[in-house]
């Protein structure tokens, strides 16, 4: 039984043709190959991403008040992480709209408080509480912090190399390059003077 089949068991699964336009199947295909996906787990992620289910408050508030009777025992319990990235994570619902059921004037009261937290935290604390968000890969990160949008394409876009996907070897001859570089001019080079090597898929 392939990954897809215990993902999504047939007799459960929901089946919906769908035509795709010209050259979109081909493009699907070899990124989802390339990150060692099927289609059919790559195009199923990428809905689950875009269209999100949508929590009911009572739901969400249940949620909580399981997770605060947990705090609430006085022992150490690692679920504590887990309490704290659902109440954002419903915090964060409700401002966006995911979560149903609740009325314009709280979503409005909620999403000032909101703002107002936001506002004092640190640059380290809301990027974690953007790790409860659904997980992106590598290619679409990148294309988020370009575009704002995760798009995917058959073909990977040119680009240099990070620092952590170089060699060491790679990395001692870029150090290399650019000290031979500062000793023949004389001053300290930056990284445009002697940019990372391309990156090849």
């Amino acid at each position: 039984m392939d990954d897809d089949e215990q993902k999504y068991p047939s007799q459960l699964a929901e089946r919906f043709q769908v035509r795709l336009p010209a050259g979109l199947r081909d493009r699907i295909k070899a990124y989802a190959e390339r990150h060692g996906r099927s289609m059919n787990t790559e195009i199923v992620r990428v809905l689950e991403q875009e269209f999100p289910e949508q929590w009911p408050i009572d739901t969400r508030l249940n949620d909580l008040a399981e997770m605060m009777a947990i705090l609430r025992a006085g022992t150490s319990d690692p679920r504590i992480d887990e309490f704290v990235s659902k109440f954002e994570e419903t915090v964060e619902g409700i401002v966006s709209g995911r979560v149903t059921g609740v009325d314009l004037e709280t979503r409005e009261s909620i999403m000032g408080m909101w703002q107002a937290y936001r506002s004092r935290e640190d640059e380290k604390n809301y990027e974690a509480a953007q790790d409860a968000m659904p997980e992106y890969d590598d290619e679409e990160r990148r294309s988020l912090e370009l575009t704002g949008r995760s798009e995917k394409f058959a073909l990977p876009p040119p680009r240099r190399k990070e620092w952590s996907e170089m060699s060491e070897e790679e990395q001692d001859r870029h150090i290399k390059e650019r000290l031979k570089l500062e000793r023949e001019t004389g001053e300290q080079s930056n990284s445009s003077d002697l940019p990372l090597p391309e990156w090849k898929p």
